[in-house]
């Protein structure tokens, strides 16, 4: 799976996730990629960390759908601003529901595709979180 524009990368993510192709979202990945996890967690990094995360959200069987509301691009770099919501059943068998606004830097590859270099789902969430001092 190949992106050949920073929408599209945005635009076949949930695409595999909904299919449960973890291979198909890691094509869509840098190999240092930095997810941003929920607010209070660490960064995941690393290629097979970031398998590892991706394999959380597709055991629940999600169901997502994003919407690009914006993508800035310089050069090989974008921003992208996306909106989603997310159905997954929880371990215990019930579902529910989470949303949030991504915001992710991708980068052109030196074949002409773009990748996602920082995935940031929560982003929102980090504004609205006060910092320690």
């Amino acid at each position: 799976m190949s992106a050949r524009t920073p929408k599209e990368v945005e635009d076949l993510f949930p695409k595999a996730m909904n299919a449960r192709d973890v291979d198909g979202m890691m094509a869509l990945y840098e190999p240092d990629t930095v997810f941003v996890p929920e607010p209070g967690q660490a960064p995941v990094q690393g290629k097979q960390a970031l398998r590892e995360h991706l394999r959380t959200f597709t055991d629940a069987h999600p169901e997502l759908s994003t919407e690009v509301v914006h993508v800035v691009q310089a050069g090989d770099i974008a921003l992208s601003w996306i909106p989603w919501n997310m159905k997954r059943t929880r371990a215990d068998g019930t579902e529910e529901t989470v949303s949030g606004r991504a915001v992710n830097v991708v980068r052109r590859q030196p074949d002409g595709t773009w990748r996602t270099l920082i995935d940031n789902p929560f982003f929102e969430e980090y504004w609205e979180t006060p910092t320690e001092s």
